[in-house]
């Protein structure tokens, strides 16, 4: 077992390890900046929000949740923002008013503003 690590130590100098490791803050660093998302989660909700209140559906929330997904093919990252009134004597999954918002994660132009009608 000590055969392969002593081949490993006499092949890597330090000069091999130093750009060994800078080869991989690269890649990293560029994984990083191409993952689409530019636009914080303050910034989706609130132009998600503001989306949302030029519907003619407007109802006023009571929470509103953000998370982002990749959609579409080839993918793009998409905030989706969902405002919701929960129902009071429904379950977790009930809600008397729902609505969502969709924002593009890299340029913050908002997509879609579906609002579900109220359940009675």
């Amino acid at each position: 077992m000590s055969n392969w690590i002593d081949k490993l130590k006499s092949f890597m100098t330090p000069r091999k390890a130093l750009f060994i490791v800078a080869g991989l803050l690269v890649v990293v660093f560029m994984v990083r900046g191409c993952s689409g998302v530019d636009v914080s989660r303050e910034e989706a909700e609130a132009i998600a929000t503001a989306a949302f209140e030029g519907d003619e559906d407007y109802f006023e929330p009571e929470k509103v949740e953000s998370r982002v997904l990749r959609q579409g093919i080839p993918t793009r990252a998409v905030w989706v923002v969902v405002f919701t009134v929960a129902d009071p004597d429904g379950s977790r999954t009930e809600f008397l008013n729902h609505a969502t918002v969709r924002v593009d994660a890299d340029t913050g132009e908002v997509i879609e503003v579906d609002v579900g009608e109220p359940d009675s």
